[in-house]
């Protein structure tokens, strides 16, 4: 670290005036009130006389003060005070330009950034300016579940939104100070690698938004970095790209699902909860990553794609693989995360070299009509150690074509039975099949077949494929019309064919 210019003071609050504005006259303004609070609580935190200071002058046309130029790039960290005015005050931006570009080291230390985003109320991202819409927030507010509104946490609202103000300070109190030890270690010295063991702590949604809070600070009171570090990208690529990197740095993965199925990144069909999840256990097979899946205690969904990924966790060993299941209470969680933290890594069990599924999920593909008629098929290859996935045929258009490519994306084989219907429904079909290596998060297949039944006709008897393994009984079902498919699995080497 460059050390030519010596840290003078520890926190700067960089905020706009009119958010000071008291909601009443005879009581102090919402950063008063903050800034009263937040140097209380670091100062016992970190038990020494820290400094912590704002610019109480008026900030309208006034020139860029030679007071914040000097000072600024001496201060260890600056809290910016997010609101709608912020982003468009002049003044306020020039002070976070001014920190970022001349504070030492550029207004980081390892990979943390120097400052902190409180978000007063609600920001669009998009319109927070950089580097802020970059960093992970503390969200000084609520959005009304029934009118869609934030509610910001003021003392004068009553004990709830007080209690929830006070948890919110003592988070960013505790990181802050926790910042400023290590700002001023690197500063003075040359710093050791002291830092514990690095812990994954997946984004989850907002009904477990506080639970994950709770466990973040708790982890990181207990000497852990957490990741991640910075806001998640919305785009597919780029997230999954920064999930990679945050999980390969990890000592341990932390997932909380709850009952919002939560945001879909642009590009994919998989809500950031379950992407996470999936690059997580693909890190447990490539290096043997610890994880938790934490779900609390009679959680359901009454979205259906949410309570279909609850079950896939419970219920799918490839989807929960390397990772220890819970289905209790917060306590319960806290103690099994202390416990993994704290194992000597030559406890860790060994996974093994390769792992498979317990068994295939083969989606058997049919129209309507042909239910009967596959029911021997389904139950010769349930016989063979196979889980046989059928489409759904009620609900709304949209529900139906939902869970067909969901079914699609997450089989291990197909196979279209072509019965009862004509041809533009096998054409449908084969269209599906040939868009689903666009479908993000597709399994590979390792067999995909067409299986023409009955009633024979000319076209069907003629029909041939270079798409998929064509397989014809137009009789009674014989197991021996199906055996190609069999042996096509037991080629590729996936599941449990007998």
């Amino acid at each position: 670290m460059n050390d030519a210019m010596p840290l003078e003071h520890d926190i700067f609050i960089s905020y706009a005036h009119i958010d000071d504005t008291p909601l009443m006259e005879e009581e102090a303004g919402w950063i008063s009130n903050f800034h009263k609070n937040l140097d209380a609580l670091v100062k016992q935190i970190a038990g020494d006389d820290l400094s912590i200071w704002r610019d109480l002058k008026l900030q309208g046309n006034d020139y860029f003060g030679d007071t914040l130029v000097n000072t600024l790039p001496k201060t260890a960290v600056m809290v910016s005070v997010l609101s709608p005015r912020y982003v468009k005050s002049e003044w306020c931006l020039k002070e976070l330009e001014t920190f970022t570009k001349s504070a030492v080291d550029g207004g980081r230390t390892g990979d943390k950034s120097r400052v902190f985003k409180v978000l007063k109320t609600f920001v669009p991202r998009e319109s927070q300016p950089a580097p802020l819409d970059d960093l992970l927030g503390y969200e000084f507010f609520q959005m009304d579940a029934d009118t869609g509104k934030p509610k910001e946490f003021r003392l004068e609202f009553g004990p709830e939104a007080k209690q929830n103000y006070l948890n919110k300070l003592y988070d960013l109190a505790y990181e802050i100070t926790d910042l400023l030890a290590t700002v001023k270690e690197a500063n003075n010295t040359e710093a050791e690698d002291t830092a514990k063991e690095t812990v994954f702590l997946a984004e989850t949604t907002s009904d477990l938004s506080e639970q994950r809070d709770q466990l973040r600070a708790e982890l990181r009171q207990m000497g852990h970095t957490v990741l991640p570090a910075n806001a998640l990208p919305l785009e597919t690529e780029k997230l999954t790209e920064a999930i990679r990197t945050d999980l390969e740095r990890s000592s341990l993965a932390i997932h909380l699902i709850g009952s919002n199925y939560g945001i879909i990144p642009e590009g994919d069909r998989r809500s950031v909860t379950r992407l996470q999840n999936d690059l997580a256990a693909a890190q447990s097979r490539v290096r043997e990553l610890p994880r938790l899946i934490w779900i609390p205690r009679n959680t359901s969904s009454s979205n259906k794609r949410q309570q279909r990924f609850i079950d896939h966790l419970k219920n799918d060993s490839a989807s929960h693989f390397g990772a220890e299941f819970l289905n209790s209470g917060i306590e319960e969680l806290k103690t099994t995360i202390r416990d993994r933290l704290e194992r000597k890594p030559q406890n860790v069990p060994d996974l093994p070299d390769d792992p498979t599924p317990e068994f295939l999920r083969v989606y058997l593909i049919c129209d309507q009509r042909d239910l009967d008629a596959v029911r021997a098929l389904e139950d010769h290859l349930y016989s063979q150690g196979m889980e046989v996935l059928l489409p759904v045929f009620e609900g709304d258009e949209a529900q139906v074509r939902e869970d067909h490519i969901d079914k699609l994306v997450d089989s291990d084989a197909i196979i279209i039975y072509h019965g009862t219907a004509n041809e533009l429904w096998l054409s449908s079909k084969l269209r599906d099949l040939r868009k689903m290596p666009g479908y993000d998060g597709a399994r590979p297949k390792s067999c995909t077949a067409i299986y023409v039944g009955a009633p024979s006709n000319p076209t069907k008897e003629m029909f041939k494929s270079r798409e998929a393994l064509v397989l014809k009984d137009f009789d009674d079902f014989s197991p021996t019309a199906v055996q190609p498919f069999l042996d096509a699995l037991q080629k590729a080497g996936e599941g449990t064919v007998r």
